[in-house]
């Protein structure tokens, strides 16, 4: 026989793992908690169960210990090759279920397999492997620490297979099917204490319970009182938000509280970025509109006064341009007139002189003198008449420069007083707006403008803020409401649980029909037990013929193990085990080194296997069993198991990578895996 695979749905640490085994040796090594004693603990389990013996549906604690650690499904299938054929178990551990089919063919086998009366299920064990838990924990399967077998819980055991053994040939019938009869009917009937697991036991359960139901029946009208009250007083809402949210935060589905969770993880990231932001003070929408007007009107006055300078600039120098007086010309003059006249009356007079003196003839000389005098009479009145005219036209220029300049100058007062007047308008409005940017704590329209921003995203945070506690809120009230209709449902099954309680007075019938079989059942106990010491007497015999046997299994194991240093090992109930060195020495196990102690346990497991399971080759696990050897030991004891593996599957679960490596050098075969958690 050979486990073949492990299929895992859920146990312990593993989910949805698939292991492999190989024929012969196997090495398997894993670190400390990497799941090595789980997968023992698995195929144990599959095999078995977690149960207390001889208790009724009483788990181990290994039933919760390997529970799935996600919560999920708590199940896998064993596979193990028997005579040629590959077998699977399928064991459902949360939900009691139990299955064997053919791998190959897909048939189903369950219903080959033994009922167990005691936890009332099927024994997949019970068609091939044909051990006990007991058997299997204290033989085949070997822990670290644990290698010492419990021989006051084997020693029954190995007495029947010997007995068996002896009496037929084979340990299925004959005195063992007989004993183990008896014993199951005794242990069915129960022993003095009645034990749970028991008929008596189970009779002296339904009496305590039958009347615990009769004194109980008093208290269920109570409890339907107390029950329709509450009923009435839960209300159909919470209508105070904090009393909803305790409720929710004490009876809530954790979708539930990671909803809200999220709502609020929200609400404090807003609250976060609204403090952040608030800061700064706040800009104000009518003010940045007055700062942009401000700013628009800056512009404005501060283009106004450039171009009002620029036209003063202008119309000063175009009355620089004006002269302020207008140019006197000086009056014409004609140098003829002078000449002409002086030269006219002398001409005159000598005319005058010589027609007095010499001849009046030459006072025609006076016409020519008058003559001259004429023309130059003429010649200054054009003159002055020309001096006259340009008098008056110098005049009118300077009436018309002087109303120039007066233009000129009123045109530049003007401009001027534009260009104050834009001045102290681009004075007032910049100090305006500094003042608004000073009070803000900004220098800038823009800074401010960005504030403006900010408070706008205030607004907006705070509106989500509001949005999300109203959602926070309803959801909470939702919640809540859900809450109390569980709460109601629950209440209303109870309440129908509890108005389905048995009548009293049939409680109290039953109870008497109760006391009368466990009267009868030990009466029935009591002749069962005679028989039973009869074949236990003849079980202890058959025992002292047969443990030479398990002596001799044993001899040559512990010899080649030990290297010699023992050589024969002793097992007895009153004597425990005791080891024989070369010299003769009787020794016992406990006073041997701890590692020698575990090689002689070791020799007495593989003893014991073979006379349990003489016609089926059962496997070998080893979990870290070689922990407390020294190299010289584990290499003696590796040499023993690959000659062992030959003919039996092993599997050596290890921490170390000492085995891997010593098999190496013995050139070995062995198949060798990982075990990664």
């Amino acid at each position: 026989m050979r486990l073949v695979e492990a299929r895992i749905e859920g146990f312990g640490q593993y989910r949805d793992r698939t292991i492999t085994f190989g024929t012969g040796l196997n090495v398997i090594h894993g670190t400390n908690e990497s799941g090595k004693t789980t997968l023992m603990k698995f195929i144990e389990g599959v095999l078995y169960g977690f149960y207390k013996p001889s208790q009724r549906r009483q788990y181990t604690e290994d039933y919760e210990k390997y529970r799935p650690w996600d919560g999920g499904s708590y199940a896998g299938t064993l596979i193990y090759e028997n005579a040629g054929r590959k077998i699977g178990i399928y064991r459902d551990f949360a939900q009691e279920e139990i299955r064997m089919y053919d791998v190959e063919t897909g048939e189903d086998l369950t219903s080959q397999l033994a009922y167990n009366g005691v936890i009332r299920q099927v024994d997949p064990a019970s068609r091939d492997w044909k051990i006990s838990p007991a058997a299997f924990r204290n033989t085949i399967s070997i822990v670290q620490g644990k290698a010492c077998p419990d021989l006051e819980q084997m020693g029954g055991e190995l007495q029947e297979s010997l007995l068996n053994l002896a009496t037929s040939g084979d340990e299925d019938i004959s005195v063992r099917n007989s004993l183990q009869m008896l014993r199951k009917q005794m242990d069915a009937i129960g022993g003095d204490h009645q034990e749970k697991n028991s008929r008596l036991g189970e009779l002296a359960a339904r009496e305590a319970e039958l009347k615990d139901k009769l004194k109980q029946s008093r208290d269920v009208l109570q409890r339907q009182d107390r029950i329709r009250h509450e009923l009435a007083e839960l209300p159909e809402m919470v209508e105070d938000p904090q009393e909803a949210a305790l409720l929710v935060e004490k009876a809530g589905r954790a979708e539930q509280k990671e909803h809200l969770d999220k709502i609020e993880q929200e609400v404090q990231k807003l609250h976060s970025q609204e403090r952040s932001l608030r800061q700064n003070p706040a800009g104000d929408a009518n003010q940045y509109a007055e700062l942009i007007g401000l700013q628009k009107s800056v512009q404005i006055a501060r283009e106004r006064q450039a171009e009002a300078t620029l036209l003063e600039q202008e119309r000063q120098k175009a009355l620089e341009q004006l002269p302020e007086v207008m140019p006197l010309e000086e009056p014409a003059k004609d140098g003829l007139i002078v000449p002409l006249g002086a030269a006219g009356l002398v001409l005159a007079v000598a005319a005058i002189i010589l027609g007095i003196v010499i001849t009046p003839i030459c006072l025609v000389g006076i016409l020519a003198g008058a003559g001259l005098l004429a023309y130059a009479l003429i010649r200054h009145q054009q003159l002055m008449q020309k001096n006259l005219s340009a008098e008056k036209a110098w005049r009118e220029g300077a009436d018309i420069l002087k109303n120039q300049r007066s233009q000129a100058q009123l045109l530049l007062q003007e401009t001027q007083n534009q260009r104050s007047r834009y001045e102290k308008e681009l004075e007032e409005q910049s100090y305006r707006m500094q003042q608004i940017l000073q009070r803000s704590g900004v220098t800038s329209v823009e800074e401010y403008a960005k504030r403006v921003q900010e408070r706008s995203r205030i607004e907006s945070i705070t509106s989500r803020i509001t949005q999300l506690e109203e959602e926070r809120k309803y959801w909470t009230g939702m919640y809540a409401a859900a809450i109390l209709k569980d709460r109601r449902q629950l209440l209303r099954r109870r309440l129908e649980e509890l108005r389905q309680g048995e009548d009293p007075a049939a409680l109290r019938e039953e109870l008497a029909q109760v006391v009368q079989q466990k009267d009868r059942l030990m009466m029935e106990r009591d002749s069962l037990k005679a028989a039973a010491a009869a074949i236990e007497s003849l079980s202890q015999e058959v025992k002292k013929e047969y443990a030479p046997v398990l002596t001799e299994n044993m001899k040559k194991t512990v010899e080649n193990i030990t290297a010699g240093r023992y050589n024969t090992i002793y097992v007895s109930d009153q004597e425990g085990i005791r080891a024989k060195s070369a010299d003769g020495r009787q020794i016992r196990i406990d006073q041997v080194s701890a590692g020698t102690g575990d090689q002689i346990y070791f020799a007495v497991r593989l003893g014991m296997i073979d006379l349990l399971s003489p016609k089926v080759k059962l496997p070998l696990i080893l979990d870290d069993a070689f922990s407390r050897y020294d190299d010289e030991r584990l290499s003696k004891i590796l040499k023993l198991l690959r000659q062992e593996a030959k003919h039996r599957q092993i599997l050596i679960f290890s921490c170390q990578i000492r085995e891997k490596e010593l098999l190496t050098s013995m050139r070995a075969a062995f198949q060798y895996s990982e075990l990664k958690g």
